[in-house]
C-alpha cells in the first residue's frame, strides 16, 4: 500500500488558462525544496545560505500558484489515496464478541518459519509481539490464520489417543475418557485376557522400548513433533508384541509344570527365533520409507526414525529384563491340571483348542475335504480382490491423492478473472460482490487473499472450529462451499468462482497440473504453450487452463506509424508530447503530510479509454503555432477581437498524421538461469485425480512431439503439485515392493525354503480386505495416508504366519505330521496372536475416533491386521499342507532319480 496525493488535471481547464500539463507539473516539482544558494565570509568564517520552501498540508498543494490568478485547484482535482498497486488487500474478520464481519484494507504478512523451528514457541513469540504492537496504537494487528492451532490440536488428539483425556461433553463423568487412551486400553485388554503379572510386565515394555527411540531421536537431532508422536502411537502396538509372546509362552510352560529356568529356556527355544524374525520384518518394512520424496516424504521420514529403534529395543527388553524376572514371579495356574490335554495344549484357550481340532479335521485326506479346502482357499483369496473392485467401481471408495476430512476449518476460494479486464473492473465487478457475499455467511471467522496471479486470486477462508459449529447447528465446510458456489453462479459476475474444503495435507495449488518449457526461440515456446493448452482443454476432466505467456492486465500494444510525407508529422517529438500528456501517469516527487510520506502522482481527464480517443488527440502544427503567435502580437498592438480577423487553422489529430498502425499482443517471456521459459498450468474438475491428468500430459509430450514443436528433449520441466504427489505415490509403491522383497529374502534365509515365505507373504493381500472395509467404513477415500497404512500393515501382518509356521516346523522336527503340526501351532499360538492383534487395535483405535487426519491410516492398519490374522488362521494351514506335500513329493522325486 502506497500513500499518494493524486492530482487529476482537467485538460480543458488547463487549455482555457493557457497552461500545459508539463508547465503545471514543473511548478509542482519545485514547490517544496531545500537547496544551497551560496555563501559569504564574515569575520573570516564562511556562512552558507540555504533557500527552503516547504509544503506540509494538502491545502498548501491545492493553493499552489501556477500563473497570475490561477492556483492548482482551479485546473485539477487533488485527493489522497492508498494505492494498492493492483493487489487485493482487503481482509474480513469478526472481532471478539461481534456478530458482524468487518471488511478492512490491510497489509497481510505471511510468516514462514525456518526448518527445525518450534512452531508453538514461534506462535507464542508472535502473539507477544502483536500485543505490544496493539499497545503502541500504531494500527490494529490481528492474527488471521495460525498453523500452530492445528499443531496444538494434533498434539492434543495424539496425546489423548495415548493417555486418554477428559470428555467435556460428559460432564462429571468426563474422567472416564482417560480409560480410552491407547496405553490404558492395552493394559486393560491384557488384564482381561491374561493376568496381572503378565499385564504389568508387558505394559512396562512400552516405555522401556520408547525410551530407546527417544535416545536415538535425541542423538540424531530430531525434536518431538506431531509426526514423532504419531509414530510413538503406532509403536505402542508393535513393541508390546514380543513381550506378550515371550511372557505368554513362559506362563504356558509354567502351567505345564516346568520350573522357572526350564520355562525360560523352553520359551527361548520355541519362540525366540520366531519373535526375532517378526521384529526384523517389522523393522525392515519401514526402512524403504526414506526413498519417498516431496511433501509426503516429509510426513513419513519420522516414522522409521521412531519405530525401528523401538522395535530393536522391544526384542532386547523381554530377553534381558523380563524373562528372568518372569521365571521367578509367574505362578502355575490351577486350570493347568485339566485332564485329557497334551502337554502342548496346557495353558491354551479352549477356543484355540477347538479351532486347532477343526483345522486338523479340515486337513483330512478325503476328497470332500480336499474340495472344501479348494473352495475355502478361493473364497478367502477372492475377498480382497472382489471387495476392492466392487467398492472402488461403485464409488463407495474413491481413489484420491489425500483423503479429505468430513469437516474442516479452512476453505480455499478461487477466482478466475480474465487478465484482459482492468484491475478496477475485477475489483468492483467480482471481488467486492464476493466479499459482500462472504460477509453474510455466519460460519466464517475471517478471510484474506492468499495468492494473486494477474486478476485471478485465491482466498483463504477460515471457519469457526468444528465443535463450535456443531454445537450451534451451523453448516459444515462442504455445505458452506456449496452455498458459496451456488451464490456465485446466481451473481453472474463473468468470472469463475469456486470454493472447496482445505483439509490438512499437502499444500493446495489452484493449478496442480503444471509444465515448464525451456528454450531460446520465443515463437517455438509460444507455439508449444498453445499446443499444450489445446490438448488440456480437449480433456473432459480438465476445468481451467492458463499460461504465463501474457501476464498482467495488458491487452497488447498498438504501433502508430507516422506518415513521413505529411508536413505535420515531421516533428515526432511534439506529437509524442501531445499523446504522452494525455496518457501518462507521472510521479512528481514525495511530500511529508502529517508525519507520513506521500508520493505525488498526476493524471489527466477526460481519461483515454479507447483507441479512437488516442486517434482524436490534437497534435501541434506549424499553422497553429503561427496562429497563436499572431494572436498574441495583435493583442499586444491593441487590436480588439483578433480571433474574428484571423482564420483559425483546422485541428490536426493523431489520425491525420499516421500512415498506418500495427496491433500486437503484449507478450512476456520470462527467464530462469538465463534461459527463456513458458509455463502452462491447469486445474481439474471435482472428483478428478490430478495425477492422472499429469500422467496423460507427460505421455502426450513425447520426444517426437517436442521435436515437432521445435523444442529439444530436455525442454520439459514438470513442477505441478500433481507431479510431486504422483512421484510420492510411486516412491511409496516402490518402498512397498522393496519391503516385501527384503522380507522375502530374510524369510528364505531363515526357513531355508523358497516356498514357505510365500505362505507368510500371502498374509499381506489378506489384510487388504480389512483395509478396504476400513476405508469404506471411515473416510471413503483411498489416499496417501491410507496407502501408507497398507505399507505399515504389510510388515505387521506377517508376524502371525511367522509364529505359526516357525512353531509348526519345530513340531515336524519332533516327529508330528503336517496336519498335526500346523493344527497344534494354531491352537498354541492362538492366544498370543489374538492378544497381539488386540493390543494393536487398542493402541490405534483412539486415533480413529479422535483424529480426522490420522483416522484413515489408523483404521487401515487396525482392520488390515485383524482381517489378515483371522483369515490367516484358516489360509495358512491350507497353504502349509500344500507346500509341505509339494516339498515332500519333490524330495522323493529327486531321491528316485539319484
Amino acid at each position: 500500500l502506497t500513500p499518494q496525493v493524486v492530482i487529476s488535471f482537467d485538460f480543458d481547464k488547463l487549455k482555457e488558462n493557457g497552461l500545459t500539463r508539463k508547465q503545471a507539473e514543473d511548478i509542482i516539482r519545485t514547490a517544496g525544496f531545500k537547496a544551497p544558494v551560496g555563501s559569504y565570509t564574515e569575520n573570516q568564517q564562511s556562512i552558507s545560505i540555504i533557500l527552503e520552501k516547504s509544503i506540509s498540508t494538502l491545502n498548501d498543494i491545492k493553493k499552489l500558484v501556477l500563473t497570475d490568478g490561477v492556483v492548482l485547484e482551479d485546473v485539477a482535482t487533488i485527493s489522497t489515496t492508498l494505492n494498492n498497486n493492483n493487489h487485493y488487500n482487503r481482509i474480513g474478520f469478526r472481532a471478539d464478541g461481534q456478530e458482524d464481519l468487518f471488511i478492512e484494507r490491510a497489509l497481510v504478512y505471511g510468516v514462514k518459519l525456518e526448518k527445525g523451528t518450534d512452531i508453538l514457541e514461534a506462535d507464542d513469540n508472535i502473539k507477544e509481539l502483536l500485543v505490544k504492537l496493539n499497545e503502541e496504537e500504531t494500527g490494529e494487528y490481528i492474527l488471521l490464520f495460525n498453523q500452530a492451532d492445528a499443531t496444538r490440536l494434533q498434539i492434543k488428539e495424539i496425546t489423548q489417543s495415548i493417555f486418554g483425556g477428559n470428555i467435556d461433553s460428559w460432564g462429571k463423568l468426563g474422567f472416564i475418557g482417560y480409560m480410552f487412551g491407547g496405553l490404558v486400553f492395552v493394559v486393560l485388554l491384557l488384564l482381561l485376557f491374561m493376568n496381572l503379572r503378565v499385564a504389568i510386565l508387558a505394559a512396562l515394555s512400552i516405555p522401556l522400548s520408547l525410551f530407546f527411540s527417544v535416545i536415538y531421536l535425541n542423538m540424531v537431532g530430531i525434536e518431538l513433533n506431531t509426526l514423532v508422536l504419531f509414530s510413538m502411537v503406532l509403536t505402542i502396538g508393535l513393541v508390546i508384541d514380543p513381550s506378550i509372546v515371550f511372557l505368554e509362552s513362559l506362563q504356558r510352560f509354567k502351567d505345564q509344570g516346568m520350573n522357572g529356568k526350564e520355562a525360560a529356556t523352553k520359551t527361548w527355544n520355541t519362540v525366540g527365533s520366531g519373535v526375532f524374525l517378526a521384529v526384523a520384518t517389522n523393522a525392515i518394512v519401514f526402512i524403504p520409507f526414506s526413498i519417498v520424496s516431496g511433501f509426503f516424504g516429509e510426513i513419513i521420514k519420522y516414522i522409521p526414525a521412531t519405530v525401528i529403534p523401538a522395535m530393536i529395543a522391544s526384542m532386547i527388553v523381554p530377553v534381558i529384563f523380563f524373562t528372568a524376572l518372569a521365571a521367578r514371579i509367574f505362578k502355575r495356574h490351577t486350570f493347568a491340571n485339566e485332564v485329557g490335554l497334551s502337554d502342548e495344549m496346557v495353558g491354551t484357550w479352549k477356543l484355540g483348542q477347538w479351532i486347532g481340532k477343526s483345522i486338523k479335521w479340515f486337513l483330512g485326506k478325503t476328497k470332500a475335504k480336499f474340495v472344501l479346502r479348494i473352495f475355502l482357499f478361493l473364497a478367502i483369496i477372492s475377498l480382497p480382490i472382489v471387495s476392492g473392485v466392487v467398492l472402488t467401481q461403485t464409488g463407495a471408495i474413491e481413489i484420491v491423492q489425500f483423503s479429505a476430512p468430513e469437516d474442516a476449518e479452512m476453505l480455499l476460494l478461487e477466482g478466475d478473472i480474465s487478465n484482459e479486464w482492468s484491475f478496477d473492473r475485477a475489483v468492483y465487478d467480482v471481488v467486492v460482490p464476493v466479499q459482500e457475499m462472504l460477509k453474510s455467511i455466519p460460519e466464517i471467522k475471517n478471510f484474506s487473499f492468499y495468492q494473486q496471479n494477474g486478476n485471478s486470486f485465491t482466498m483463504l477462508v477460515q471457519l469457526y472450529p468444528i465443535d463450535e459449529r456443531a454445537e450451534n447447528g451451523m453448516r459444515t465446510s462442504d455445505e458452506v462451499s456449496e452455498f458459496i458456489n451456488n451464490s456465485a453462479k446466481e451473481l453472474n459476475m463473468g468470472a469463475d468462482i469456486k470454493a472447496s474444503t482445505s483439509g490438512e495435507g499437502p499444500p493446495q495449488d489452484s493449478f496442480p497440473i503444471r509444465v515448464r518449457l525451456l528454450g531460446n526461440d520465443t515463437d517455438s515456446l509460444i507455439g508449444a504453450a498453445q499446443d499444450i493448452k489445446v490438448f488440456l482443454q480437449s480433456r473432459e476432466d480438465v476445468d481451467r487452463v492458463d499460461d504465463n505467456v501474457s501476464e498482467g492486465n495488458s491487452g497488447g500494444a498498438i504501433t502508430f506509424v507516422l506518415d513521413t510525407n505529411n508536413k505535420n508529422a515531421q516533428n515526432a517529438f511534439l506529437i509524442y508530447n501531445s499523446i504522452n500528456e494525455r496518457l501518462a501517469e507521472n510521479e512528481l516527487g514525495k511530500i511529508d503530510l502529517d508525519g507520513e510520506n506521500y508520493e505525488i502522482v498526476s493524471n489527466i481527464t477526460p481519461v483515454i479509454s479507447s483507441e479512437q480517443n488516442v486517434l482524436d488527440i490534437a497534435v501541434p502544427t506549424m499553422e497553429e503555432m503561427v496562429y497563436e503567435q499572431t494572436l498574441l502580437q495583435m493583442k499586444a498592438q491593441g487590436i480588439k477581437n483578433p480571433e474574428s480577423i484571423l482564420k483559425k487553422p483546422e485541428v490536426v489529430t493523431v489520425s491525420d498524421v499516421i500512415s498506418g498502425k500495427e496491433n500486437k499482443e503484449s507478450i512476456t517471456i520470462q527467464r530462469v538461469n538465463g534461459e527463456r521459459y513458458v509455463e502452462v498450468y491447469a486445474s481439474v474438475k471435482d472428483g478428478v485425480d490430478s495425477a492422472k491428468v499429469q500422467t496423460a500430459l507427460e505421455d502426450y509430450l513425447t520426444k517426437e512431439k517436442l521435436e515437432e514443436l521445435g523444442l529439444n528433449e530436455n525442454a520439459l520441466d514438470y513442477e505441478g503439485t500433481a507431479d510431486s504427489i504422483a512421484q510420492s505415490f510411486t516412491d511409496l509403491l516402490v518402498a512397498l515392493v522393496i519391503a516385501i522383497f527384503l522380507i522375502y529374502v530374510l524369510l528364505v534365509g531363515f526357513f531355508r525354503s523358497f516356498l514357505q515365505p510365500f505362505i507368510i507373504l500371502v498374509a499381506i493381500p489378506l489384510g487388504l480386505f480389512g483395509v478396504f472395509f476400513a476405508i469404506w467404513l471411515t473416510t471413503g477415500q483411498l489416499g496417501f495416508l491410507e496407502l501408507l497404512g497398507v505399507v505399515t500393515m504389510a510388515g505387521i501382518v506377517v508376524n502371525v504366519t511367522i509364529l505359526l509356521i516357525d512353531y509348526a516346523n519345530q513340531l515336524k522336527k519332533e516327529g508330528k505330521n503336517t496336519a498335526d503340526a500346523i493344527s497344534t501351532a494354531v491352537a498354541v499360538r492362538f492366544r498370543p496372536i489374538i492378544l497381539t492383534q488386540l493390543t494393536a487395535f487398542g493402541s490405534l483405535a483412539p486415533l480413529v475416533f479422535l483424529s480426522p487426519f490420522w483416522k484413515g491410516l489408523a483404521a487401515s492398519i487396525i482392520f488390515g491386521i485383524l482381517s489378515s490374522a483371522i483369515l490367516s488362521l484358516f489360509m495358512t494351514p491350507i497353504l502349509y499342507q500344500w507346500v509341505e506335500s509339494t516339498t515332500s513329493l519333490s524330495k522323493r522325486f529327486f531321491k528316485r532319480k539319484k
